[in-house]
């Protein structure tokens, strides 16, 4: 909804944004050793050697940058409705990434490669290839088991929360989202299943005309940025 009382072309002010997610169910695979993806689950990738799975979206910001218009990240966050739950969850903890970024992941997979085996490549930290301002929003969570007499029950709960996006405006014509979703551990029986619930990554946003000068210079660090090497 455009705030009226700073609107002062058809596509500037306020405005909430969001993308919708589906659940995530999966189910253990005993024989190939391996989470399998329910039918529920169609918008979630798997990642090739490593057990997780990411699903890939974007808010589209094409018609402001078409009227030389800045997008300026006023408030991040995501919701989610219901359980966290892996049922026979032995050893399991779940790793939860949230993103939204100026630029495209090419290959998830990879990336998740290099976060697992050094434990740095996180999008903007150490050993990324992304600049702190092409990350406008990321959460990183832990889950795990809540322990009751002893044994880890089937319900999760987070044991880690961080956020360490930098809510940088911007002129891309996209802004792409993730919500990435790592297994680690094995369970404890060939019955099991993880049930992550629906979600919504939502965006509030001002937009803004900025000088000529301002943007110019602004469309020149993301060139940079872009095409660095």
């Amino acid at each position: 909804m455009a705030d009226e009382k700073t609107s002062t072309r058809a596509l500037t002010g306020r405005r909430r944004m969001s993308i919708p997610m589906q659940p995530l169910y999966a189910e253990w695979d005993a024989l190939a050793t391996q989470w399998s993806l329910l039918p529920d689950s169609k918008n979630w990738v798997p990642m090739n050697g490593i057990t997780g799975f990411y699903q890939e979206h974007y808010f589209d910001t094409s018609g402001y940058t078409r009227d030389d218009l800045t997008t300026m990240p006023v408030n991040a966050y995501v919701q989610e409705a219901g359980r966290y739950q892996v049922l026979s969850p032995g050893s399991i903890r779940l790793v939860v990434m949230d993103i939204v970024m100026s630029e495209r992941i090419p290959n998830v997979t990879d990336m998740m490669a290099q976060i697992i085996a050094t434990n740095s490549g996180v999008p903007s930290s150490f050993n990324s290839s992304y600049d702190w301002t092409q990350v406008q929003y990321l959460r990183f969570r832990e889950f795990t088991g809540i322990t009751q007499a002893g044994t880890v029950q089937d319900v999760f709960a987070p044991t880690s929360d961080q956020n360490f996006g930098s809510m940088e405006p911007t002129t891309a014509d996209k802004l792409w989202t993730y919500k990435i979703v790592y297994v680690v551990g094995l369970p404890s029986s060939d019955f099991a299943n993880i049930r992550y619930p629906s979600s919504r990554t939502v965006l509030d946003i001002d937009v803004v005309k900025e000088t000529d000068l301002t943007y110019l210079m602004r469309q020149k660090r993301s060139y940079e940025l872009t095409n660095y090497e």
